[in-house]
């Protein structure tokens, strides 16, 4: 089983041609500012939503949940996760809202636009198991958290805690990703195929997901104040991409002595291998757009832009890594 360096880079470069559109797009005034606003809603209500919606509602519910992915998959994107808030909070002094979401920065990646390419290519259709629980550990778990704390960050000091509290929960309970996450959740429980013209409808706005998402990075990044903004995002930067495959592969490694111990099956090889090339990728495309409900988009996007230059390194030698040491071989 192996990839090429040449498989890697045709899948990587279509991000980097798309966000670099977006850019001149917005340089030569092709999109009007005024659109931008509306341009990162879609993407943020309709697009994503429906691309998480039948991520999830399309495959078993075994093939979204298996208890020993979850535990150190959710072990290791949280200790990213509270890292990240930590440095951004606790040693920059960054707003709630933004420490929120160089939070997420820190713990999340884009399985879906760029590592289902890569790990079908290496471990074909079943590796959509590892995205898909991927999908419901950040969608139930680490965004309704990050989305907490921005919320709560912007919400009015006027208002007493309890009712501050109440409306910051309510905004995350009715987030169309969250609310996508669900719904996906109750149709893959229920085993029954959504109906064609249904099916049809979704996949379209899905299909706007990736590239719309790509663009906006673009977009935002035009009159970005590098050296201020950099600062900010550097550190989330920096745990993403050193130190989130490295909890990842811990996380692993224990769950594995675990469950060996106790006589119960281990993690399959396959999906603890796509979770350390996953967590090597850059943080969610879509990140900036979340962010934009928040007026902290371009710090963000320049977060993801400098990501995935380095992942255009980094997620090649992780894989040659794992391929060659097969460090999870049982």
């Amino acid at each position: 089983m192996s990839v090429s360096l040449l498989d890697i880079f045709n899948i990587t470069l279509p991000v980097a041609l798309l966000t670099a559109l977006g850019f001149v797009s917005a340089w030569r005034g092709w999109f009007p500012a005024a659109a931008i606003p509306g341009f990162g809603k879609f993407v943020r209500n309709y697009a994503l939503p429906s691309a998480i919606f039948l991520a999830v509602a399309q495959r078993s519910f075994s093939d979204v949940f298996h208890p020993g992915f979850m535990l150190a998959f959710g072990l290791a994107s949280a200790a990213s996760v509270l890292l990240s808030l930590f440095v951004a909070r606790g040693i920059l002094r960054t707003s709630l809202s933004l420490a929120g979401i160089l939070a997420l920065a820190g713990g999340m990646s884009n399985g879906m636009m760029i590592g289902i390419p890569i790990v079908t290519t290496l471990y074909g259709t079943d590796a959509l198991a590892a995205i898909a629980q991927q999908l419901l550990i950040e969608n139930a778990v680490l965004i309704p958290f990050g989305l907490l704390l921005a919320d709560f960050g912007q919400a009015s000091r006027e208002d007493g805690f309890i009712r501050r509290l109440s409306q910051t929960f309510w905004g995350v309970l009715t987030n169309p990703l969250v609310l996508a996450l669900v719904l996906g959740l109750l149709v893959s429980l229920s085993g029954v195929a959504l109906p064609l013209a249904l099916k049809r409808s979704v996949e379209l706005l899905a299909g706007a997901a990736g590239g719309m998402a790509l663009m906006f990075i673009g977009v935002t990044l035009y009159g970005v104040r590098l050296r201020a903004e950099l600062r900010a995002v550097a550190p989330a930067i920096g745990i993403k991409t050193v130190l989130h495959p490295m909890f990842m592969a811990l996380a692993f490694w224990l769950v594995f002595l675990i469950w060996q111990n106790a006589g119960w099956a281990p993690v399959p090889t396959m999906l603890a291998n796509t979770s350390v090339i996953i967590a090597s990728l850059p943080t969610i495309g879509i990140l900036p757009t979340i962010a934009a409900r928040y007026g902290e988009e371009q710090g963000i996007s320049l977060a993801v832009l400098i990501m995935t230059v380095v992942s255009f390194f980094t997620t090649p030698l992780t894989i040659w890594l794992l391929l060659t040491f097969q460090p999870f071989a049982a």
